[in-house]
């Protein structure tokens, strides 16, 4: 029992009666005459602890052996790889509970992959992290993790191309999170030397990703055609490689610029197609992301009832899967509309608009509470 303990000691903030089993070889029999000794408590179904001074006993008399910590890590970012499709669909917010719960347990299987340069565990669990980071608005988490994580695994000389694809990869996660705090520079500089980077390697699946976020920013700048060409690369790619989710995304993205350009018809169309796209994949947040640009171009078109309806749906979607920052979107755009229609309406844009700053300054957006910020500006002179 004591060795068991030992192993047990690996987890961080609970385990489920699987991972005992795979990570410490703790077979239900046995956690069962743990937890009547009271030296593991069950925490709720499925899912087991161990008792506080327990853990801590184990942690300075019995640590876990080199072994144990490897598979630990194994476990739980093949897992997290695992649930990449399923994150993407209708069961998303089952998923996320699931990670939630098991957060600590990846943070650490995470870093010991860092330190032992497991690169093909990396590389499996980074998009399913990089989404988690997303969609639950750990913003400043994600820029942190993948930033350090690049720089561990960086090498001086000529680096083997499975390395160059994997820090690539990650880059790609961690220039997109810098662009969101606001750093548009230095994303912008980092996915132009990852790109090359990748376009010299003959397996470079992580170029779509790449083109795509460049696009993101450049557009963000202004620079609408060399975005819209690195936008038609990865929707090329995508399309060709089957990959429905990347193909919903990219077609948002080339709406958002026609939109920007003031083609809003076009825009319209490529947002709608994005939009019955992501329904098809059950994707909420993408669903969402697409009802907020469709409800913007809605707005520029001078359809207020249909533009509302967009952020109205955006926020209740928002809401039924506990994600805040989709609602923060939502309400941004939901006051925008609301602004628009004139005097009698610029209290209930103040309250969206302000709902909408408290979420994005909990999550750090720099980007997006500059320009609400503007937003407010403009309400205040009206």
């Amino acid at each position: 029992e004591q060795q068991v303990l030992g192993r047990l000691a690996v987890f961080s903030g609970g385990f489920t009666r699987e991972a005992a089993e795979q990570v410490a070889a703790a077979d239900l029999p046995l956690l069962s005459a743990l937890v009547d000794r009271s030296l593991v408590q069950r925490t709720a179904v499925g899912r087991f602890n161990l008792h506080n001074v327990v853990r801590q006993y184990a942690a300075e008399c019995l640590p876990a052996d080199p072994e144990t910590v490897q598979r630990h890590s194994a476990y739980y970012l093949r897992w997290l790889a695992q649930l990449e499709d399923t994150l993407r669909g209708s069961r998303q917010r089952e998923v996320l509970t699931a990670v939630a719960l098991d957060i600590s347990n990846v943070r650490s299987a995470w870093q010991t992959a860092v330190e032992s340069r497991g690169l093909d565990l990396l590389r499996g669990a980074s998009f399913p992290l990089f989404y988690f980071y997303e969609l639950r608005g750990f913003i400043h988490e994600g820029e942190t993790v993948f930033r350090a994580t690049a720089a561990a695994l960086q090498t001086p000389g000529f680096p083997a191309p499975q390395e160059t694809l994997v820090i690539g990869e990650l880059l790609t996660h961690w220039s997109y999170f810098a662009f969101r705090q606001g750093q548009i520079t230095l994303a912008m500089e980092s996915l132009r030397q990852v790109i090359t980077q990748l376009e010299s390697l003959p397996e470079n699946s992580a170029l779509s990703f790449s083109w795509r976020y460049l696009g993101l920013i450049l557009a963000a700048n202004g620079r609408f055609t060399e975005a819209l060409q690195l936008l038609d690369q990865s929707l090329e790619r995508a399309a060709r490689h089957g990959k429905a989710w990347e193909v919903a995304i990219t077609q948002a993205y080339r709406g958002m610029i026609f939109y920007d350009l003031g083609e809003l018809e076009a825009a319209a169309e490529l947002l709608d197609q994005a939009r019955a796209a992501s329904q098809a994949l059950g994707d909420p947040r993408l669903i969402s992301f697409s009802l907020m640009l469709l409800g913007r171009t809605k707005l520029r078109l001078g359809q207020w009832s249909e533009a509302a309806h967009c952020h109205q749906r955006d926020i209740a979607l928002g809401q039924s899967l506990n994600d805040l920052y989709g609602v923060a979107a939502a309400q941004h755009n939901l006051g925008e509309v609301l602004q628009q229609q004139g005097p009698d309406h610029a209290p209930d844009a103040l309250q969206a608009y302000l709902a909408a700053l408290k979420i994005y300054h909990q999550f750090h957006d720099t980007y997006n509470e500059i320009d609400l910020l503007a937003n407010l500006g403009s309400l205040h002179r009206e």
